[in-house]
């Protein structure tokens, strides 16, 4: 009887196991249109209220898993304050790799403990959700101090999580957003950063023009 329900627990556990890489890897889900994602991105406007629009280079990279991924700095018609942004797409899996926190501490920045930012919503619905942290670099003129900002975009809007391969397995498509600007000052706050400012009037063509 034992040995019965040792057997039983073990195909349970494969079963599970199985089930789980099967919504990982889309197994048995409806193809998405990766290439009609990546040929979104392109619809992002270059100019979205006072803010201008610069495509930066990008190294072409396959490996990374990407369906799409797009690279600007924008700047503000007015004050001159930029933001720069990065906008991927594609597979969960592939989406949720590579954080800011991991990425930018294999080239040498500290980075401080990430913290979550909601952009305050003037509608009932759940705010977007952002990370948030500083990175700093010690370089031979000095020291750098970058704020970055980054989220996913689902099902259910703007999100983030600690685990977000777990988080977001489940989603057939997904996007990721960065936003990032030079800090002049190491401890600037975030009430009227111009990442956020941005984040006012990126949101909605985002919504509008892209997904």
């Amino acid at each position: 009887m034992q040995r019965t329900l040792i057997i039983a627990s073990a195909v349970v556990v494969l079963i599970a196991s199985g089930v789980v890489h099967g919504v990982w890897t889309d197994r048995w889900s409806e193809p998405t249109d990766l290439g009609d994602a990546a040929t979104r991105l392109g619809k992002l406007p270059m100019v979205i209220g006072d803010w201008h629009g610069t495509d930066l280079p990008m190294e072409p990279d396959s490996s990374n898993g990407l369906a799409g991924m797009i690279a600007r700095r924008y700047v503000h018609a007015t004050n001159g304050k930029s933001v720069t942004i990065l906008l991927a797409c594609g597979r969960a899996r592939a989406v949720c790799t590579h954080t800011p926190e991991v990425c930018y501490a294999g080239n040498g920045y500290e980075v401080e403990t990430p913290r979550r930012f909601a952009l305050p919503s003037k509608t009932a619905q759940a705010p977007p959700e952002f990370w948030t942290a500083r990175f700093v670099k010690e370089r031979a003129e000095g020291k750098t101090h970058l704020r970055i900002y980054w989220s996913w975009h689902g099902t259910e809007g703007w999100r983030i999580a600690e685990h977000p391969r777990v988080a977001f397995a489940g989603e057939k498509m997904l996007h990721k957003l960065y936003l990032m600007r030079d800090l002049m000052l190491p401890d600037e706050p975030i009430d009227g950063d111009p990442c956020v400012e941005f984040m006012q009037d990126l949101l909605p063509v985002l919504r509008r023009e892209v997904f």
